[in-house]
């Protein structure tokens, strides 16, 4: 029987953000990086910490700004609307975002259940929020004010 490939990604630094976008296979337009947002039904997230509102079409910034590696000082985005749900619980509501690729941190590892997720989300400075989206990141018609 003939075996695979292995590919040994355990040199990569996926903590640098090129690294981690190329590895993740994100692609950067115009200085823009596409990601998610999981909100509530009025569009709201961070309750447990500083409250924000995310209005469609409106550019969203953070009031606690810090460009380090961990959790917290910055709004939070996944690459996916799937992985958004490991930080927001169901019923959610899922955002498009558009973030300038110069004020993104991509956060570090974690362990959740014994297994070690590697730089599963990241934060930024500001976004722009582009449109709501279903699970599958097909548009929908919102009805958000």
């Amino acid at each position: 029987m003939d075996g695979g490939v292995v590919i040994d990604v355990t040199k990569l630094d996926l903590t640098d953000t090129a690294t981690w976008l190329e590895y993740s296979g994100v692609e950067v337009v115009d200085g823009r990086v596409t990601f998610y947002k999981a909100v509530d039904k009025d569009l709201r997230a961070g309750l447990r910490y500083i409250p924000t509102e995310y209005q469609i079409g409106s550019e969203v910034v953070a009031t606690d700004w810090r460009p380090d590696k961990e959790c917290g000082h910055g709004l939070h985005f996944s690459r996916s609307p799937h992985e958004t749900l490991m930080y927001h619980s169901l019923p959610a509501r899922f955002l498009e975002v558009t973030v300038p690729i110069d004020d993104l941190v991509v956060l570090g590892d974690k362990i959740i259940d014994d297994l070690v997720v590697l730089g599963d989300k990241i934060k930024a400075k500001s976004c722009r929020v582009v449109r709501e989206v279903d699970i599958h990141c097909r548009p929908i018609e919102s009805t958000a004010k």
